[in-house]
Order: structure tokens, then C-alpha cells, then sequence
């Protein structure tokens, strides 16, 4: 009989927060730990453990793996990281708030059914399975998502929208921008289709509750959203597709159909953002287009700066504005090499562990002695170790109750130890057969 072929699949993490064995008092040995950061690659060489898995950082110059904290312990570390920081709003909330109190009209956001917490949140898993993907000649191209910070009152002075509008003007047979959907009245130069497309605020509404918009907002009374179907009928005709999004859309962008090219535009330095921007205007959402003034350059690079650190791990460039014709011609060689060099986007399903499986923050010690710390890497096959514990998930609690309890050696026949040998402790894989059991 020939031997079965074992076919091991190469698993591909992105790193979404930043980790450090030698802040971690819990994982078993410090040395052996891998640190990584936000938007690291990750190649996992062993997950058969439940709480400490091996990797290798990529681009990888060693054959050696280190540790890292599993999904599942990892996500435990970020809960009670979060439990003991003070709140903070939510930056869609943050938007509506601010600009009540500005008295200024709120500024078309990605807050809406697809609007998920920020990059780096709690709610959000510390992984994302990433492929490698090289794009072939008959694919679809990938869009381009372009996006810049915004300063106090909605102020942006970045430049995203123009070296959009540039390049789309400088290659049209290349580059195309998605065409938005409004509930405005059309003006009498704009033709359905064409500069937007004009509906009804009941068919736009329909269309929020049904997820066909990347991003909506209102603005002065009005809807505004870029679809779903605008971004593909741009690609399905072998375009690039150029938007410009807010940074709480990042997520729906780069999913795993549209394999955005997120590409953060950021301002220069406030002293050269003085020299290049003397005579420009800058846009602002209650005043209009007004000129710079000196707290608009230090606001654009603070929040510029807070951006970046907020979304480093979905970025896949950064391009620094100063000469509008030098960055158009950045941003286009950008594009281009998107569509032609092998790429990490997020996977279409994951191999991450399932969240039913059971947690170890869901296990509740009986006062059994702890397992020593070896019992953390993977145990050889077909064995388990023996636990007292109750399990607790979904609400509902499972007790190993028809194990047998310690005696004192004083208390205790030989028939009785000889009955105890038959009815051996719970081992972990009953345990959870117990659990899993009460589900079907």
C-alpha cells in the first residue's frame, strides 16, 4: 500500500496590531518569541497548538520559526487591554458630533452598514489571512483607493481629488473614476450617468439597507454614495478604477473581489507645505474655499500623521504630495505596478481557527493544579491531558460532573481504587466532544 500523501497548506497572515514577546509575561519562553507590527507578513509554519503558534516573518532570510500568540490568545490580550482604557467615541460618531458643534454640515462619511470599528480595534481580529496574487492579462484590474487626512472643519488641502481628476485627464483610455450616486436635483450642465447618478431618496435608502454603497454620507441636505456596481462596471471594461474614500470604507474596498491598492496621500512637511500651497485655496465644509492659513498646515500634518498610525496596516503605499505633476506621475507608475506585480491581498475565505471553538479565557478552573508551562506547545498526537474544569460558551455552561473526585489515599479501598481506574479524569478532547455535542 502506497503512503497517503500529506498535502500541507502554506497559511499567510497580515498582522493588524503590534506584538512583543518581551512585554508578554504569559508566553513560555521570551527568546523564543517573534515580534512583528502592524502590517508585518506573517508565514505560519505550525498551528497545532492552541495558544502559541510558530512563524516566520517575511521577507524571511532564517529557516528559523519563532512564537507568536494564537488568534484566539491574542484576541484575549486585546479585550483586557481595552477593558482597562478609557473610552473613546467612535471616529463615525466623532464626525456628526464635531460638526454639531461647529454648527457645519456634516461631511459625506463611510458611516453605514458596511462602516466597521478603526483599524486596530478590539472588535476586529488581530489577523487577516492574506495570497499571494499575481494578476493575469484577462483579469479584472485592481482599484486604486486613494486617501488623505482632513484637517479641523473638514479642511483638506491634501490634494486627493486633484491628482485623481489629473490622471484620469492625462490617460482616459487607462484610468476611470467610479460615478457616484446623489439624491440632488441634477444642475443644468450635468447629464444623468455621466457626472452622477441622479435617484430618488427612496431608491438610494433601498440601496444603503440592501449594502449595494462602499461608502455614503449626506451633505447639505442631500445622499451622496459611491456603489458597489459603479466600481465594477469601471473594471469589467479594463480600466483602472480611481477613488477617492474615507478611511473608515478601507475595509469594504479591500475585499477580497475588489483587491483595492489602498495608497495614503500625505501632505510634506508644514514647512514646505507653506511654500507649495502660498497662494492655493483650501477647501472647508461652512466656509467654503478660503486661503491657507498657518494652523491649517500644522492641523493637515497632525492628522496625517494620526492617520498613518491608525491605518499603517492596510496601506500598501504612501505617496507624499509636494508638486502636483510630480505625484501624478508617481501615482500613476503607483497604479500601474499594482496591476502587474505580485501582490498580499486578503484571502477569500480564511483557515483561521473557527470562532466556536472553545477560548481559554472561557475555561474555568476547579482547582486542579495548574498544567505546567511545557503544556502549552503542541502535545504528540492522540494524547490529551486530563482537566476539572468548567467550560463555558454560548451562554450555556458544560461541567465534567460524572468524573470521578480525588480521594484521600486514608479514604480509599482497593475496590474503590480499582473502580477509580475505570472511570478516569475528563480529558480535554472529551470535554469538548461534551461541548460541541450540545449544539447539534
Amino acid at each position: 500500500m502506497e503512503p497517503e500523501q500529506v498535502i500541507q497548506v502554506v497559511l499567510y497572515l497580515r498582522a493588524l496590531v503590534d506584538y512583543s514577546p518581551q512585554q508578554d509575561p504569559s508566553i513560555p519562553c521570551a527568546d523564543a518569541g517573534m515580534a512583528f507590527k502592524r502590517g508585518d507578513v506573517l508565514e505560519i509554519v505550525d498551528q497545532t497548538d492552541a495558544l502559541w503558534w510558530q512563524a516566520k516573518k517575511l521577507p524571511s532570510t532564517t529557516s528559523c520559526a519563532g512564537l507568536i500568540p494564537s488568534t484566539n490568545l491574542l484576541r484575549r490580550k486585546q479585550r483586557e487591554h481595552w477593558w482597562s482604557q478609557p473610552y473613546q467615541l467612535h471616529t463615525c460618531a466623532q464626525t456628526y458630533e464635531e460638526a454639531f458643534e461647529s454648527g457645519s454640515p456634516a461631511k459625506p462619511s463611510a458611516c453605514s452598514a458596511r462602516c466597521t470599528a478603526p483599524a486596530g480595534s478590539t472588535a476586529a481580529s488581530p489577523y487577516e489571512e492574506v495570497v499571494r496574487y499575481q494578476r493575469w492579462p484577462q483579469d479584472p484590474c485592481r482599484l486604486v483607493a486613494l486617501m488623505g487626512a482632513s484637517g479641523a472643519a473638514g479642511a483638506s488641502g491634501v490634494g486627493v481629488n486633484a491628482l485623481r481628476r489629473r490622471l484620469i485627464a492625462e490617460d482616459p483610455l487607462l484610468f476611470q473614476g467610479a460615478v457616484p450616486h446623489t439624491t440632488r436635483a441634477p444642475k443644468a450642465h450635468e447629464e444623468n450617468g455621466r457626472e452622477y447618478n441622479f435617484v430618488t431618496r427612496e431608491v438610494f435608502n433601498h440601496m444603503v439597507n440592501n449594502n449595494r454603497f462602499l461608502e455614503h454620507g449626506d451633505y447639505q441636505g442631500s445622499r451622496y454614495g459611491t456603489s458597489l456596481q459603479a466600481v465594477r462596471e469601471v473594471l469589467n471594461a479594463g480600466k483602472i478604477c480611481l477613488v477617492d474614500t474615507e478611511p473608515n470604507a478601507v475595509q469594504a474596498v479591500r475585499s477580497p473581489e475588489l483587491k483595492a491598492f489602498v495608497v495614503l496621500v500625505k501632505p510634506p512637511s508644514s514647512e514646505r507645505l507653506r511654500e507649495t500651497r502660498r497662494d492655493a485655496l483650501i477647501s472647508t465644509d461652512h466656509q467654503g474655499d478660503r486661503p491657507f492659513r498657518d494652523e491649517d498646515f500644522q492641523e493637515l500634518e497632525e492628522a496625517s500623521r494620526r492617520l498613518e498610525s491608525q491605518y499603517c496596516q492596510l496601506l500598501d503605499r504612501v505617496l507624499v504630495s509636494e508638486e502636483l505633476e510630480a505625484s501624478v506621475a508617481e501615482l500613476q507608475g503607483i497604479a500601474r505596478r499594482a496591476q502587474d506585480e505580485p501582490q498580499r491581498p486578503r484571502a477569500s475565505e480564511s483557515h483561521l481557527p473557527s470562532e466556536l471553538e472553545v477560548e481559554e479565557e472561557d475555561i474555568l478552573s476547579d482547582g486542579l493544579p495548574p498544567v505546567p508551562h511545557q503544556a502549552l506547545f503542541s502535545a504528540p498526537l492522540g494524547q490529551s491531558h486530563p482537566v476539572g474544569k468548567v467550560f463555558v460558551e454560548r451562554n450555556k455552561r458544560f461541567q465534567a460532573s460524572e468524573r470521578c473526585d480525588p480521594k484521600t489515599p486514608s479514604d480509599q479501598t482497593e475496590d474503590q481504587v480499582d473502580q477509580q481506574a475505570l472511570q478516569p479524569y475528563w480529558t480535554t478532547r472529551d470535554v469538548a466532544l461534551r461541548v460541541h455535542g450540545g449544539f447539534r
